[in-house]
């Protein structure tokens, strides 16, 4: 973030007339792609909101710092029709093979919601000549894309249990991953449409993608590593291999743990709980409001100079 401050004050700095700087506010919704939400874009949508200010260089590049508050969630159960894994797969499921598990979501029982707080820095280029308050152009699309990094937390839906401090899939044994953070890096990038209201006001449209670098925004990566065969829902307990000796199923309290990571108790360890090869998405859409700042005293005379081309 420093060093894009430092373009920002580098730009500013040098005499260009057609520098302005918008302040805006947005707000559309979030929606997240990953192990329980393989592809269907805009399912679950949650409100999200968020402000920037966008430094303008000429009339075809834009610099924006901005902040994005949301959140994104989904559960198995809205995903667990059979046939359309099997539409999504191409075919027949074999339900012996237990690398097909993580297909069959109905199986595992899981959900999820979390916060995400964003903070990142795009670069935006418009297809046309623009700014607010020109005559010429009044809209342009436009493609932009940054970096930024996110917070997140990863919850079962409306019980506010910290899954990542659980452990769930065995994250911290000397046999699997260390615990995941809460704060990952982000890729945005989109695509927009700005339109001018007038000389001072802007209106946004804009949907991008966030590309990140983490497979635990909803808390499932890799692979069981409970031996679960059963429960006792009065008793509350479950029954699982004795440590001791293997061949041996005894008996053993129903802690959080052992619930959030498998809630059905139909898994054996080392079973697909994810994907591991694919790490999660999130995406942002909305529209947005811009007020205009002009940095320079500006002539007015921008829509026939040589800076409308640049």
């Amino acid at each position: 973030m420093i060093v894009a401050w430092v373009i920002l004050l580098s730009m500013v700095a040098s005499p260009a007339k057609s520098q302005t700087m918008d302040v805006g506010l947005m707000g559309g919704g979030m929606y997240y792609l990953g192990d329980i939400n393989p592809n269907l874009h805009f399912y679950g949508s949650q409100p999200a909101f968020g402000g920037f200010f966008r430094y303008n260089y000429k009339t075809r590049w834009s610099f924006r710092l901005q902040a994005v508050q949301g959140k994104v969630k989904a559960d198995d159960a809205d995903f667990n029709k059979i046939n359309a894994v099997q539409a999504y797969l191409g075919g027949d499921i074999n339900i012996n093979d237990p690398n097909a598990i993580y297909y069959l979501v109905s199986n595992r029982g899981l959900n999820f919601e979390t916060s995400i707080t964003e903070i990142s820095f795009v670069a935006e280029v418009n297809f046309f000549p623009f700014f607010v308050g020109s005559k010429r152009n009044k809209w342009t699309p436009y493609l932009f894309a940054g970096g930024g990094m996110f917070l997140y937390n990863p919850t079962p839906i409306g019980q506010g249990v910290n899954l990542r401090n659980l452990g769930t899939e065995g994250q911290g044994f000397s046999d699997r991953n260390e615990p995941y953070g809460n704060m990952a890096f982000t890729v945005p990038f989109g695509i927009g449409l700005k339109i001018a209201m007038g000389k001072r006001f802007g209106l946004g449209m804009e949907w991008g993608m966030r590309k990140t670098f983490t497979d635990y925004i909803d808390d499932i990566g890799s692979t069981y590593y409970l031996d679960l065969y059963g429960f006792n829902p009065e008793d509350g307990i479950y029954y699982a291999p004795n440590p001791e000796n293997p061949s041996e199923i005894i008996s053993f309290p129903i802690t959080d743990d052992v619930y959030y990571s498998d809630p059905t108790f139909s898994h054996k360890s080392g079973e697909k709980r994810g994907n591991q090869y694919n790490k999660d998405w999130y995406a942002f859409y909305g529209i947005n409001l811009t007020f205009k700042i002009n940095l320079l005293k500006d002539d007015g005379c921008r829509d026939f100079g040589r800076d409308s081309y640049y």
